[in-house]
């Protein structure tokens, strides 16, 4: 440092100073570091000697110095003559490691210059004996001065988060092993230290308390490794002052996780609200450590946010680690006590595999949005250290108005008792149960009082928020990928639940649970009845102890079978008969498509059997304007109501250019659709040049295969419609027969994608202009419009924001849900 940026020294400064009261010396140490140590010193017995000094490391001499330098502060204050200064530059240069503990004394006397004795490290200097035995110095003297184990936590977090980087280091050299892993393993009793997948912008918090029992927290930490899910994540554990290995965690757990330690104990519910504090994700998942990950276990339970914007708090089901099921939401009774729903019972049970509304889903697995929790201040300490705080916490979001729902897709093994023991009477955490059950009932007395007493009739508490329930029949569960009437049965379902229904299915002809459709209705709330639960639909009738208020049967078939026998066994049930399209209306088009007079005759008495079973009904559901205007005329007495299904947009992102040629789709379960791929290859084929079609479909008949030749490609069944559809620039539906409105017009339009039709496809859509251009006479007519579409970018980019206008306002889920609505209020279902 330059002289004049050095502090002067003052004579009552100087006497102010530290001087060793065996040497005469006096003396000032002004810095001193790694890069300098400077200061002076001066004999006042002696005033012409010159003093030298001896710099020290460790008690070895590594240098002299005297103290000669003229300083005018110095001089200043009186201190002889002013020569009296020193400089050392740079100390460092005589460190034979990273630290030093550096002395300073008079050569002549040998006495130390004691404000002169320091330690210095230098923080760049490479990793080497000098530095181990600094640290196992620095350890030896917390553990010698600790007084319990919170002393320790400093040093301890320390050392962890030093191997974990050293851990980290090794993995991004790309080494397989390395002597910390192996130091790891039996610092960890030989359990692998378990790496996460690191996520930016994680959409959960999984949120783990932990107490001890690390061996319980490394196997939950391995499951969700083992099942990792779709969505994006991250881990936070929080130590809540644990003993045992529980200190490495930041070196066992990396990745998305990251380890929060608490200075002292703060309980279950203390440590849930520190998680919550530090997590980034929008949905926090409170989980015990003592459980264990089955597939789905995340994001079947964001999905049930997604599925209804009124959710508050998913719940997980519980299963024992034998396969039994330990709790499948919960029921509180008057007095405040808890039932484990279907505690004990078989997990294959339909009763158990729907998402339901609950009273309380336990902490053991609980989810909720981060926004909401902090909005309701977050478990309520009241409850501290534990229990009893989550089903407050449910009773809360109730009370905001926000629904708690159990998602039995999301399945985790729940260790019962190994984190707090069992025993409520006991000495140890399990008593708060008993306790915190006091304060429970104390704070929601007025509510429970609604509540039936306890055990009594846990059917129906089991559905405390079932008002009205509905029963929709069908011949199978629906397969809304392959076919439309599928697609209307499914979003009729979603449309009767927006209405308030609890809705159960119900695959009336072959009673089979297939997936994934099956699991697919009951994530977002639908029961479905399957054998060998539930026998038959006649078996049903005749045992069901409650009957729905509404019966809701899908197609001709299932209300010739099923609307008789629903009228004589449950005769308060009122029945909505949804035809999907007029049957017997498809039958007469065909017969007089191929000149069949005896398909006529059967046509006829199919029509008399149709309407007698629309006129029995208390509602007719019909899809197609059109169709309600013949049924008008057919049978004036019949309510009959018009309820589309909503269709959702999903337009076509890519550029013009990067799509081609022209697609058909549509299930080959349904006649229409082979004969219009028929009458495609046969009579539009010849006149579309080198325009190539796609045929999308399930089920191929072996007559649609082999129209698989020159610009027709057969490629059959597609799980996602929007990957096929958008490789084309419009779509073709050549149907000579039919009935209903035709899904496959609909779908092509909200993919964006204009659809050139017949007027048998067109029927009931009332099309606005532009849209009646794509309708088409003939086999010429449809192939000059497909050649326009292929070569004209602008009347196609028209015409798919025209289709998408009419599907955003015709279709939209609010413009349905109304229609359903008006259906069955003028039907008498709804007050």
């Amino acid at each position: 440092m330059p002289d004049e940026q050095r502090p002067a020294a003052t004579e009552t400064e100087e006497q102010q100073r530290p001087l060793s009261r065996t040497s005469a010396l006096r003396y000032g140490i002004d810095l001193v570091s790694l890069d300098i140590i400077y200061g002076w010193a001066y004999d006042p017995a002696d005033p012409k000697r010159r003093v030298e000094l001896e710099l020290l490391m460790d008690d070895q001499v590594v240098c002299r110095v005297a103290a000669d330098r003229f300083r005018q502060d110095l001089l200043d204050a009186g201190i002889g003559d002013g020569c009296a200064g020193f400089v050392i530059r740079p100390p460092r240069a005589f460190m034979a490691g990273v630290a030093a503990r550096v002395r300073l004394r008079d050569a002549a006397t040998g006495l130390d210059l004691p404000e002169a004795s320091t330690l210095l490290v230098d923080p760049e200097a490479d990793f080497d004996a000098t530095a181990g035995a600094f640290i196992n110095r620095l350890v030896d003297n917390a553990c010698r001065r600790a007084r319990d184990l919170f002393d320790l936590s400093a040093i301890t977090e320390s050392l962890v988060a030093a191997l974990r980087r050293v851990e980290d280091a090794r993995l991004a050299m790309g080494e397989p092993e390395s002597p910390v892993e192996a130091a790891m393993l039996r610092l960890l009793g030989g359990l692998e230290p378990i790496r996460l997948p690191e996520f930016d912008n994680p959409e959960v918090s999984v949120i783990i308390p932990v107490h001890n029992k690390f061996a319980l927290t490394h196997a939950c930490l391995a499951s969700i490794l083992n099942h990792l899910p779709e969505r994006s994540f991250e881990v936070i554990i929080v130590d809540d002052a644990s003993t045992d290995e529980t200190l490495l965690a930041p070196v066992a757990f990396s990745g998305c996780v990251r380890v929060l330690r608490n200075s002292r104990n703060l309980g279950f519910v203390g440590s849930c609200n520190a998680g919550a504090a530090a997590a980034r994700g929008r949905y926090l998942f409170f989980l015990n450590n003592d459980t264990l990950m089955r597939p789905g276990w995340l994001d079947a339970l964001v999905e049930s946010f997604e599925y209804d914007p009124r959710i508050g708090v998913a719940g997980s089901r519980l299963l024992f680690p034998d396969g039994k099921l330990q709790e499948v939401g919960g029921i509180i009774w008057r007095l405040g006590d808890g039932w484990n729903w279907g505690r004990n019972q078989d997990p294959d049970d339909p009763r158990f595999l729907y998402m339901r509304d609950a009273d309380y889903v336990s902490g053991a697995a609980l989810m909720i949005e981060r926004a909401l929790f902090e909005k309701l201040g977050g478990f309520d300490m009241r409850y501290a250290p534990a229990y009893y705080e989550d089903t407050d916490l449910c009773f809360r979001v109730r009370e905001a108005g926000r629904r708690v729902v159990v998602q039995p897709a999301s399945s985790i093994i729940h260790l019962e008792g190994q984190s707090n023991g069992t025993d409520v009477n006991g000495p140890g955490l399990k008593r708060y149960q008993k306790i915190n059950h006091r304060k429970f009932y104390e704070r929601w007395r007025d509510v429970l009082a609604s509540h039936r007493m306890n055990g009594e009739m846990p059917e129906l508490e089991a559905e405390r928020t079932v008002r009205q329930r509905a029963l929709f029949i069908d011949d199978s569960v629906p397969t809304p990928d392959k076919d439309a009437g599928s697609n209307a049965a499914v979003t009729h379902m979603k449309l009767l639940q927006r209405l308030g229904f609890k809705v159960s299915f119900v695959p009336a002809d072959n009673m089979a649970k297939i997936e994934p459709y099956t699991s697919a209705l009951q994530k977002r709330g639908i029961e479905c009845l399957y054998h060998p639960y539930v026998q038959s639909m006649e078996w049903l009738l005749r045992r069901s102890g409650m009957s729905p208020d509404l019966v809701y049967i899908h197609r001709f078939g299932n209300a010739s079978r099923y609307l008789g026998m629903v009228r004589r066994h449950w005769p308060r049930s009122r029945i909505v008969y949804c035809v999907a399209d007029l049957h017997f209306l498809r039958e007469e088009r065909e017969a007089a498509l191929r000149g069949d007079a005896e398909a006529a005759a059967a046509a006829a008495r199919l029509k008399r059997e149709e309407l007698s079973l629309i006129a029995a009904a208390d509602c007719c559901i019909v899809h197609s304007p059109a169709e309600a205007e013949l049924l008008a005329r057919l049978v004036p007495d019949a309510q009959v109501e018009v309820v589309p299904w909503p269709v959702t947009p999903r337009p076509v992102q890519k550029p013009f250019a990067e799509r081609s040629g022209t697609a058909f789709i549509g299930s080959f379960q349904h006649p229409p659709n082979i004969d219009a791929v028929l009458w495609l290859g046969s009579e539009i084929r010849p006149l579309l040049g080198d325009l190539r079609v796609a045929i999308y479909g399930s089920h191929v008949t072996p007559a649609v295969q082999a129209e698989h030749r020159g610009n027709i490609e057969v490629r059959g069944h597609v799980p996602g419609l929007a990957d096929a559809l958008h490789r084309h620039r419009s779509t073709v539906a050549p149907l000579r027969y039919g009935a209903g409105i035709k899904g496959k017009v609909l779908e092509s339009f909200a993919h964006g994608l204009p659809c050139v039709m017949t007027p048998i496809a067109a029927e009931g859509l009332h099309l606005p202009a532009p849209l009646t251009w794509l309708v088409a006479e003939d086999a010429a007519g449809i192939a000059e419009r497909l050649r326009r579409l292929e070569e004209d970018e602008a009347l196609n980019a028209e015409l798919s924001a025209a289709g998408l206008a009419f599907i955003r306002e015709r279709f939209g889920e609010e413009t349905t849900g109304a229609a359903m609505r008006a259906a069955l209020t003028k039907a008498g279902f709804l007050l």
